[in-house]
C-alpha cells in the first residue's frame, strides 16, 4: 500500500533564520549582494528553510533559480547553469580557451542578469559541488558586494571530507562577502509543535509523542519519519523499529567504510550512545591501534564525535545513527554481548546506574533491569534531569514488577514528567498508575492518582478532559470513602473556578469539607476569594496553604508563594505582587521549576507594563521566551504579556515570537477564564492595529461567549466594548452589574467607569462620556497604571496629557495613533532613514520650511530635541524602522529583522 509521509505543513522554529535571509535579499536588491551558506546535519531543515524563503520571493521581489549539486555525475558548472537557466538568465556560453576566460564569461552573464532585476541563486548540497561551480563562487564573491545578487548554498558540513571541496569552502569562509547560517537542532517544544502540525486530525498519545521527541533529538526530518512510522505501524509505534529511510541513509555511510571500521561501528553501537576506546578493545579483543583507526574513520564520516574527557570518550552524533547500526544485528547476537558488558561494568568500582540499567534491560535480565533502572531514575531525578528519570523508570517497568511496585514506578515517572512540564505524558502515566492500583491499592491511593491525573490535564490546558477524568474517578470511588471523594471534589472545584463557574465551585468546596486539612483545599478557598474580589480572604487562605505546603518541600512552598503573587497581580495589587515575583525567581531558577519561572516572568511583565515600564516588561518576556517550555499555561501567559507589550512598543517581532496561532487557540481551548481573559483583548487590539478589524471582532465575540466572570478578564471586556460589533459590545456592557458589585476593589472600580464611558460613547451621550472617562482616569492613576489612565483621558477628548504620558512611557503605538499626523509620521520615517530636509521636501513635494515646521511639531509632541533623538526614537519603535506602516510591516514576512543572532559574518 502506498503511504504518504507525514510532514509539517509549515516551517517550525526557523523564524530568525528566515528573517535573516529576507534581510540579506532586501540588501541585495539595493546592490549589496552576498553569499550565505546554510550549514547543518542531514535532515536538520536546510531545504525546508530554503523552500520557505522562496515563498517570500513572490510578487516580483526577485527572480530565483535553484541548482542541485549531486553526489555523482555533476557536469562542470552544472548547478550554476541549472539555477541560471531556471530563472531564464543563461544563454549558451561561448567556447573559452582557459578557465579564467570561462569564469569571466559566466560572471558577465550573471552581471547582465542582475542589472535587469534582483536575482537569488540557490545551490543545494554544496558539499557535493563540482570544482567548476566552487571556482565560480570563489571568483564571483570578489564582485558580489556591488551586485543585485544573493547566492544561498546549503551544506552538510559534517560530510565535507578532504578533497577538492574543503579548500574552496575554507576560502569562501574568509571572504568578507560571505555569511553563514548554522541550523541547530530544534528545541523539544518545537519538535512537539511540528509533530502536531504534521498529525493534523490524527491522534497519538502523549507517551508516543514524547518518545518521538526523545529519539529525534531536534532533527525535524527524523521526527517526521518516526511519526510516519508510528502511524503506519501502530502496533510498533514510536518505540520499536526504525523507518527504512533513516536506516538506509545511515547504512549508506557505513558501506563507504572498510570492513574493520564497519565492524567496530557495529560493536560500538552495542555499548549505547557513549563508549570509550579502551573498554571497547578489552571487551571485544581488538588491538588499541586497530580500534583508534576505526574510530578515526567513523569520526571523519560524521558518524561519531570525540568527547574531550580524560581519557577521551566517544558518542554517536545522533541516537538514530547508533540505532540504525545496532538494528542490523540479530537479537540472538546482541543479548549475550549486553550480558557480557553488564558483567564487566559490575566489576568496575565506579559505574553509572544508567549504564547498568540499560545493559540489564538489553540483556533481558529482569531483576537487575528493575533494580538498576529505578536507581538510575532516582539519581536522574536528584540531578533534576527529569526527562532522563522518566525514561529510566519506564525501562525499570520492563523488569516486570508486582502491581503495587508497578504503580509506584509509574507514579514516579509521572511526577518526573510533570516536573519537566510534560503535562500530557504525566496524565497518561498517572492513568496507568491508577489502573495498576485497582485491586491492589486503597481507594485513597487511587483517588490521589486521579487527583494528580486531573491536575496534569488542567496544566496541559485541557480543562474539559480534566473534568471528565475527575467525574470518572468519583464514579469509581465508593461513596463511603469520604476523604478520597473529597479530594476529587476539591480538585473539581479548582477547575470550575478556572471557568468562572463560581456557584458550582462553592458547592463543590462545601462537599469537600473532609479534605480541609489538605493544601489543595486552602488553595481552592484562595481561588474562590479571588473570584469574589476579596483580598483579605485570599491572603488568609494563601497563608494557610503556604503553612500546609511547608512540610512538603521547597517546590510546594514556592508554588504557594507564586500563587499569592499571581492572585495579587490578577486583583491589581501590583506593588505587593512584584515584590514576591522578584523574590521567588532566583529560587525557581535554583530548583529548576521552569514552568513557574516562565509564569513569573510573564506576570511580572504585565505588572511592569501596567506601570508604564514597557522596556523592562519586554526584557522579562524575552527571558521567558528563552526558556524551553513544553506545557501550555506558560506560553499562554507569555503570549498575553508579549502581545500587549509588543503592541505598545510596535514590536511585531516580539508579538510573532510570543503568540503563535496555536497558542491563541490553546487559550480558547483551555476554558480558563484568566488565561483567555488576559490574552484575547490584547490580541484583538493587535489585529485591529494591523488593519484586520474583522478578525479582531471575531476574536472578541468568541472570547465573550466563553468568559463567565470578570476575574482576569478586564482587558478583554474593555477591548470588546471598544472594538467589538454591536452584539459583542452589549455582552461587554452586561458585565457592568457584576463589576459594580465588586467595585470595592480599585481594579473593578476603574473598569466600571471605563466601561460606562464606552457605553456612553455608543449611546452618543458626550457629557456622560467625559464624566465616566475622567473617573476612570482618576481610578487608574490611583492604581499606578499610566497607560490605562492616558487612554481614559484620550477617551474623554484630551490630547495633550495623553500624548505626554505615552511619550514618557515610550508607548510608540499610542503616540503614532494620537500624537502625529500621517504626514508627520512620513517625515519622521525619512529622518530615521537619514534623509536631509531638502531631500524630504523634494520627496514629499513641499518646501524645506514646511519640513522644518513639521519637525518642530514632532519634537514638541514627542518631547524630543533634535533629529538624532527622533531617529533613535523611531528605531526603538519598530524592528524595521518603517515608521508609517509599522503594524503592517511587523506582520509581514518581508520585514527586516533587527536581530539575527544566527547569521554570522564570515571573514570579520
Amino acid at each position: 500500500m502506498l503511504a504518504r509521509a507525514l510532514v509539517s505543513p509549515r516551517l517550525v522554529g526557523r523564524q530568525e533564520e528566515l528573517a535573516a535571509l529576507v534581510e540579506r535579499r532586501a540588501a541585495s536588491a539595493r546592490g549589496h549582494g552576498c553569499f550565505v551558506m546554510i550549514e547543518g546535519e542531514a535532515g536538520i531543515g536546510k531545504s525546508r528553510l530554503v523552500e520557505s524563503f522562496c515563498e517570500t520571493l513572490t510578487h516580483g521581489r526577485a527572480s530565483v533559480g535553484i541548482g542541485h549539486c549531486r553526489e555523482f555525475g555533476n557536469a562542470p558548472y552544472g548547478p550554476v547553469a541549472e539555477a541560471l537557466e531556471e530563472m531564464g538568465a543563461l544563454l549558451p556560453l561561448a567556447p573559452a580557451g582557459t578557465r579564467a576566460e570561462q569564469l569571466r564569461e559566466l560572471r558577465s552573464r550573471v552581471v547582465l542578469a542582475c542589472a535587469r532585476r534582483n536575482r537569488v541563486l540557490i545551490l543545494e548540497d554544496i558539499q557535493w559541488a563540482d570544482e567548476g561551480t566552487l571556482a565560480f563562487l570563489h571568483y564571483v564573491l570578489s564582485y558580489i558586494g556591488t551586485m543585485r545578487l544573493l547566492v544561498v548554498a546549503t551544506c552538510r558540513i559534517d560530510e565535507v571530507l578532504d578533497g577538492h571541496v574543503a579548500p574552496y569552502l575554507t576560502r569562501l569562509a574568509r571572504d568578507r562577502g560571505s555569511f553563514r547560517l548554522l541550523l541547530a537542532p530544534l528545541a523539544a517544544i518545537q519538535i512537539r509543535h511540528l509533530i502536531r502540525l504534521a498529525l493534523g486530525e490524527r491522534r497519538l498519545s502523549g507517551t508516543q509523542i514524547e518518545e518521538i521527541v526523545r529519539r529525534a533529538e531536534g532533527n525535524p526530518f527524523f521526527a517526521e519519519e518516526l511519526l510516519t512510522n508510528s502511524i503506519e505501524s501502530p502496533r510498533r509505534g514510536a518505540f520499536d523499529g526504525l523507518p527504512q529511510t533513516i536506516r538506509a541513509a545511515v547504512m549508506e555511510r557505513i558501506a563507504k567504510l572498510d570492513a574493520r571500521a564497519a565492524e567496530i561501528a557495529t560493536r560500538a553501537s552495542v555499548f549505547g550512545p557513549r563508549f570509550d576506546a579502551e573498554f571497547l578493545a578489552e571487551t571485544f579483543g581488538y588491538a588499541a591501534a586497530e580500534v583508534l583507526a576505526g574510530l578515526r574513520q567513523l569520526r571523519d564520516a560524521g558518524l561519531i564525535a570525540e568527547i574531550p574527557t580524560d581519557p577521551p570518550a566517544y558518542c554517536f552524533r545522533h541516537a538514530l545513527t547508533r540505532e540504525a547500526i545496532y538494528s542490523s544485528m540479530l537479537a540472538a547476537e546482541v543479548r549475550p554481548l549486553h550480558a557480557g558488558i553488564l558483567r564487566a561494568l559490575e566489576q568496575r568500582e565506579r559505574c553509572a546506574p544508567q549504564d547498568l540499567g540499560y545493559h540489564a534491560w538489553a540483556a533481558r535480565d529482569a531483576p537487575k533491569c528493575l533494580r538498576y533502572n529505578e536507581l538510575a531514575g532516582d539519581r536522574a531525578e536528584e540531578a533534576h534531569a527529569h526527562t532522563d528519570a522518566v525514561r529510566c523508570y519506564e525501562l525499570a517497568l520492563e523488569g516486570r514488577p508486582a502491581p503495587a511496585a508497578r504503580a509506584h514506578l509509574l507514579a514516579k515517572a509521572a511526577l518526573s514528567a510533570s516536573r519537566d512540564g510534560m503535562a500530557e505524558r504525566s496524565t497518561e502515566l498517572y492513568d496507568a498508575a491508577a489502573s495498576a492500583l485497582k485491586g491492589h491499592g486503597t481507594p485513597q491511593q487511587i483517588a490521589e492518582m486521579y487527583y494528580a491525573m486531573g491536575s496534569q490535564a488542567r496544566l496541559s490546558g485541557d480543562n474539559q478532559r480534566a473534568m471528565m477524568i475527575l467525574d470518572r474517578a468519583v464514579r469509581e470511588i465508593p461513596e463511603n470513602e469520604v476523604r478520597a471523594r473529597a479530594l476529587l471534589r476539591i480538585t473539581s472545584a479548582l477547575m470550575l473556578l478556572d471557568r468562572g463557574e463560581t456557584a458550582a465551585a462553592d458547592a463543590a468546596i462545601v462537599d469537600a469539607a473532609a479534605a480541609a486539612d489538605l493544601p489543595i483545599y486552602q488553595n481552592a478557598l484562595g481561588y474562590a476569594a479571588l473570584n469574589a474580589a476579596d483580598p483579605a480572604r485570599f491572603r488568609r487562605a494563601n497563608d494557610a496553604y503556604h503553612e500546609l505546603c511547608a512540610p512538603l518541600g521547597a517546590d510546594q512552598t514556592l508554588r504557594a508563594r507564586f500563587n499569592r503573587a499571581f492572585g495579587l497581580c490578577i486583583l491589581g495589587i501590583d506593588g505587593e505582587a512584584i515584590a514576591i515575583f522578584d523574590s521567588i525567581v532566583p529560587e525557581l531558577q535554583q530548583t529548576r521549576l521552569s514552568s513557574l519561572e516562565i509564569l513569573s516572568y510573564a506576570n511580572a511583565a504585565i505588572v511592569h507594563a501596567r506601570a508604564g515600564r514597557l522596556r523592562l516588561a519586554r526584557e522579562l518576556v524575552e527571558r521567558g521566551l528563552a526558556i524551553p517550555e513544553p506545557t501550555t499555561t506558560g506560553p499562554i501567559a507569555l503570549a498575553s504579556a508579549g502581545i500587549w507589550i509588543g503592541h505598545a512598543l510596535c514590536d511585531g517581532d516580539l508579538v510573532a515570537r510570543a503568540a503563535s496561532e496555536e497558542i491563541v487557540e490553546a487559550a480558547f481551548a483551555s476554558r480558563i477564564n484568566t488565561a483567555l481573559g488576559r490574552l484575547a483583548g490584547p490580541y484583538a487590539r493587535w489585529l485591529d492595529a494591523c488593519g484586520n478589524a474583522k478578525a479582531a471582532k471575531s476574536v472578541l465575540a468568541r472570547a465573550l461567549e466563553s468568559l463567565h466572570g470578570p476575574l482576569g478578564a478586564t482587558e478583554t471586556i474593555l477591548a470588546a466594548a471598544e472594538l467589538g460589533d454591536a452584539a459583542t459590545q452589549a455582552a461587554a456592557f452586561a458585565f457592568i452589574p457584576a463589576l459594580q458589585a465588586l467595585s470595592r476593589l480599585d481594579l473593578y472600580a476603574a473598569t466600571v467607569a471605563h466601561l460606562l464611558a464606552f457605553q456612553s460613547r455608543a449611546a452618543g451621550e458626550r457629557g456622560e462620556l467625559g464624566l465616566h472617562a475622567a473617573a476612570a482616569a482618576h481610578a487608574y492613576r490611583g492604581l499606578g497604571w499610566p497607560l490605562h489612565e492616558a487612554r481614559s483621558l484620550e477617551l474623554a477628548g484630551e490630547r495633550t496629557a495623553p500624548t505626554e504620558r505615552y511619550a514618557a512611557m515610550e508607548a510608540v503605538a499610542d503616540l503614532r495613533r494620537i500624537g502625529l499626523s500621517s504626514r508627520e509620521r512620513e517625515v519622521a520615517a525619512l529622518v530615521a532613514e537619514g534623509a536631509a530636509n531638502k531631500r524630504i521636501a523634494t520627496r514629499l513635494g513641499v518646501s524645506q520650511r514646511t519640513i522644518e515646521k513639521y519637525l518642530t511639531s514632532i519634537y514638541g509632541k514627542l518631547g524630543l530635541r533634535n533629529r538624532s533623538e527622533l531617529a533613535a526614537f523611531v528605531g526603538r519603535g519598530t524592528p524595521d524602522s518603517n515608521y508609517s506602516d509599522a503594524y503592517r510591516e511587523a506582520s509581514s514576512p518581508e520585514r527586516s529583522a533587527s536581530r539575527v543572532p544566527r547569521l554570522i559574518r564570515r571573514g570579520s
